[in-house]
């Protein structure tokens, strides 16, 4: 079954994290609070060693809910796309 149809995230859990920290801790925030980042984490990476990394730089308790590693790269390219160095360059230059 392919759960990225049904993951769907609002504008603010989606501004929670930059698009460099999706990608490099292969992370898609799910729930935001004051004490809480909750997350789908790539099952790939080092899980407790990414959760705890992200608590540090959070400030946060920070739960995880492993996916498969083709569910978050689909679901990253859907929420967070990569800019190329082509797109970042400014018109008129």
């Amino acid at each position: 079954m392919d759960t990225t149809e049904h993951i769907t995230l609002s504008t603010e859990v989606m501004q929670a994290i930059t698009t460099e920290q999706a990608w490099h801790y292969r992370i898609i925030p799910t729930e935001v609070t004051d004490s809480l980042f909750a997350c789908y984490i790539d099952e790939a990476v080092a899980v407790d060693e990414t959760r705890d990394e992200l608590e540090i730089l959070f400030g946060k308790q920070v739960n995880v809910h492993p996916l498969p590693s083709t569910q978050v790269e689909q679901t990253l390219n859907r929420f967070y796309l990569k800019q190329t160095k082509k797109s970042r360059k400014t018109s008129g230059t």
